[in-house]
């Protein structure tokens, strides 16, 4: 009988959390939260400038907004898709009715706009994305 050994280690560096919203109180909001919880979280707001970021970091995590200035939330998801990252999503958006449908495009999770930093902790929690005890 064969016998399968699973190791589970505890997780030693921060995850690395985009966010991504044309509007910078959010962006400022929400990084400066997950940066007191131990994440590395920066921002950024248009679809252009979250692509080029996504160039040079692989994020575990990404909030997304659907409704940017020059593009959709969509767009990104599209592209962390066809790039087959591991990336978890949580799209934010003020329009409720979007929830199932960004679900279907791929987000793991959906928060209505406004929501605030305990809706943010709990959302974290759901997908199983823990801080490092600091």
């Amino acid at each position: 009988m064969n016998k399968k050994i699973v190791l589970l280690t505890k997780r030693t560096e921060m995850a690395k959390i985009l966010v991504i919203d044309d509007e910078l109180d959010i962006c400022l909001m929400l990084t400066r939260h997950l940066k007191s919880l131990n994440f590395d979280s920066e921002y950024a707001r248009t679809v252009h400038d979250a692509s080029i970021q996504m160039n040079k970091h692989t994020y575990d995590l990404m909030f997304i907004d659907l409704n940017l200035l020059e593009g959709s939330g969509y767009d990104i998801i599209k592209l962390v898709k066809k790039q087959h990252l591991k990336t978890k999503i949580i799209v934010i958006s003020a329009h409720d009715s979007e929830g199932n449908q960004a679900r279907d495009k791929g987000a793991d999770l959906f928060i209505a706009k406004p929501f605030s930093t305990k809706i943010v902790n709990e959302a974290l929690k759901s997908i199983n994305i823990l801080p490092i005890p600091s």
